[in-house]
């Protein structure tokens, strides 16, 4: 600005950004004119008003008022108020005020619209009258193109502000951040190159989720297990039929794309799909190309996402995945020569009354969804106790209400049982999941013996609630007047700190007194509270301080009395009833010595699911036909194996093998 003379200091600050001082001074010295054109912060509105050649029509206004454009029709009444198609005040308009471009732009503007406004009321008549021929007419002779009903709108808004507004190129030195907020689009994560997502020999594949929010599902990861588990895999081959003209190909199959059937092509050549639903491929042919890729594969994961859109006639739409899953089983399995072929995946229970034998309700299930017990009266802490709390009697009723209760077995227990935890916000704490698990307590065949195990467990249930009321009865005080409650021992400490400091306040008046008789007789006296015998007391006093004494002894009595009790005689008796119910509640559920409860229908764990995205699944080694070994030699053991998909990092396909105590630690 020294060197310039100029006194812009915006100016001269956009100049100097492009961080070149000598050019900017050169610049300025050169032209001055086209350097205050060039970096000026103020709005040129020269380019927009003048000619081809840059010449400026001095007539130009810089704003016009117009008057509402109504069309004249006969017979109707012009507008008296504001309500007009157009604001009666408009800024200029760029229709006649273009750029220096406009002869270019000329040329390829359509003619101006001329109205053709009906000035009579028999010439709209008319007009409505060709319209109307023209209309009915199939083969027109000509098609004349009809002018747009409507003149284009030119609007605009007139206002008072404050300060002058600035209209321009995106030249300013700052923003307000919120003026110029952006908006993200979600994140698309792209599949790894292939030689990251390639399976390495021995491990296996599988499916994750590509669906979020609302339609995230587990399927991949349920389908992932069942594969592993022979039988299940069977069930899976045996629905539906080979389709004739095979089972197609997609190259994108595997990352969710439909494989269309060749019919399917042929009614949409014809223009014969009719329903959205057409599109979905066969659901036993895409679970048959599910177990066929996690058999083959070269890829580390695919998807299941198909299958789940998939529909099977006949089946409720479930926004329950893994539910619907299972109800497309039966339904494709009911559509068979073999009803039965799903039975090994499915539990069928009978409810029935406790003290009775006729059969209420019957319900089949393929995943058996277990609900957190939280009204229950003693703890949970296995999966034994929620499928009590499932399938047993309530215990916690009353022996009025306990006569009416219902209990649940099983009439046929499936080969393959998928469970599935549910809680709004999970579980309070971590639940003892077995490796294996036995399924008898809960089998028709033991209703018997069952029956007789939850009227035991009824009994000692309520004793070890009389056990807590005796115990709150002891050692709990209740104010009558504010209703508060406290322990009782506590508020005899209270009451023995409160007898003290009484017997105290006795005291120290009689030493106050004898202190001022010491005075009057010329002596200067002092006493000790705490010292017997150092302060004499009345006869009035000394029946007082002997009251509060045998009230504390009293209180102290109490005291040790309420320990005393609960030691030796509510503790003990508590103990064992806890430990009786205990052994009713584990019968049935571990290998015992007793034959008549050592369970035989076990279940071994394998796998488990938390997130769509990760699986722990048990793969058991395949068996080797050419195994010359003898009968007894050592075979290879199972693993566990931990799947997942982690979206968004570089290599997102993690594998790993880890132990059934980790797999149920993560879950």
């Amino acid at each position: 600005m020294e060197f310039t003379g100029e006194k812009d200091y915006n100016l001269i600050r956009s100049a100097l950004m492009t961080k070149d001082v000598q050019a900017v001074i050169l610049d300025y010295f050169e032209d001055p004119v086209t350097f205050r054109s060039k970096f000026s912060t103020t709005w040129d509105e020269g380019p927009f008003s003048s000619g081809l050649n840059g010449e400026f029509e001095g007539n130009q206004k810089a704003f016009d008022i117009h008057a509402p454009a109504d069309p004249v029709l006969q017979g109707v009444e012009p507008n008296s108020n504001f309500n007009a198609p157009v604001a009666p005040s408009r800024p200029p308009s760029r229709a006649n005020n273009r750029s220096p471009m406009n002869n270019l732009v000329h040329t390829t503007l359509p003619p101006p619209y001329s109205g053709n406004v009906p000035s009579s009321k028999e010439e709209e008549d008319r007009d409505l009258q060709r319209a109307l021929e023209e209309s009915m007419n199939p083969t027109p002779s000509r098609l004349t193109p009809q002018p747009p009903s409507l003149p284009p709108q030119e609007s605009g808004v007139t206002e008072t502000v404050s300060q002058t507004q600035y209209f321009g190129p995106a030249n300013r030195l700052d923003y307000e951040t919120g003026e110029w907020a952006m908006v993200h689009l979600k994140n698309v994560n792209p599949d790894p190159e292939p030689s990251r997502r390639m399976r390495k020999p021995g491990v296996p594949a599988f499916l994750r989720c590509r669906a979020h929010d609302w339609g995230r599902h587990r399927m991949g990861a349920l389908l992932t297990i069942l594969h592993a588990i022979p039988k299940a895999r069977n069930v899976f081959l045996g629905l539906g039929l080979p389709p004739e003209q095979g089972y197609g190909h997609h190259n994108d199959w595997w990352k969710g794309e439909t494989i269309l059937s060749p019919e399917f092509m042929e009614r949409q050549a014809a223009g014969e799909m009719r329903d959205w639903a057409d599109k979905t491929p066969t659901w036993p042919d895409e679970l048959h190309r599910l177990i066929a890729f996690l058999d083959m594969t070269d890829r580390s994961y695919g998807t299941a996402d198909v299958l789940v859109e998939a529909k099977v006639l006949g089946v409720v739409y479930e926004s329950d995945k893994e539910v619907e899953f299972f109800e497309n089983l039966q339904s494709c399995a009911g559509k068979t020569d073999n009803p039965d072929l799903v039975a090994p995946l499915l539990c069928r229970a009978e409810i029935v009354p406790l003290k009775g034998t006729e059969v209420a309700f019957t319900r089949v299930w393929g995943l058996l969804t277990l609900d957190w017990p939280g009204d229950m009266l003693r703890s949970v802490g296995t999966l034994n106790d929620i499928l009590d709390a499932m399938f047993l009697a309530d215990i916690g009723l009353s022996e009025e209400q306990f006569e009416a209760a219902r209990m649940a077995s099983l009439s046929h227990a499936g080969d393959v049982l998928t469970m599935r935890f549910n809680g709004k916000d999970g579980f309070p704490h971590m639940i003892d999941v077995p490796e294996t698990f036995y399924m008898d307590r809960y089998l028709e065949v033991n209703r018997g013996q069952m029956r007789e195990v939850q009227i035991d467990m009824h009994r000692v249930n309520r004793a070890i609630q009389e056990s807590f009321r005796l115990e709150q009865e002891l050692t709990m005080w209740l104010s009558e007047r504010t209703d508060e409650v406290k322990y009782r021992r506590d508020v005899n400490t209270l009451l023995v700190e409160q007898n003290m400091h009484h017997i105290s306040q006795i005291k120290t008046s009689a030493a106050w007194r004898q202190h001022e008789e010491a005075l009057a007789q010329g002596k200067d006296t002092h006493y000790l509270l705490d010292t017997p015998n150092e302060v004499e007391l009345s006869a009035e006093e000394l029946r007082a301080v002997q009251e509060l004494e045998a009230n504390i002894q009293q209180l102290d009595f109490d005291s040790a009395e309420i320990l005393r009790i609960m030691d030796e005689v509510i503790k003990p008796e508590r103990l064992e009833l806890e430990a009786m119910f205990q052994y009713l509640t584990s019968l049935y559920t571990a290998p015992s010595q007793d034959e008549t409860w050592n369970p035989t229908h076990a279940y071994h764990l394998c796998g488990l699911v938390n997130e769509p995205h990760t699986t722990f699944v048990r793969i058991f080694p395949e068996p080797d036909l050419m195994d010359m070994e003898p009968e007894g030699s050592a075979r290879p053991a199972d693993r566990w194996w931990k799947l997942q998909y982690a979206e968004g990092d570089e290599d997102p396909v993690h594998v790993e093998t880890v132990s059934v105590e980790q797999a149920i630690r993560e879950v």
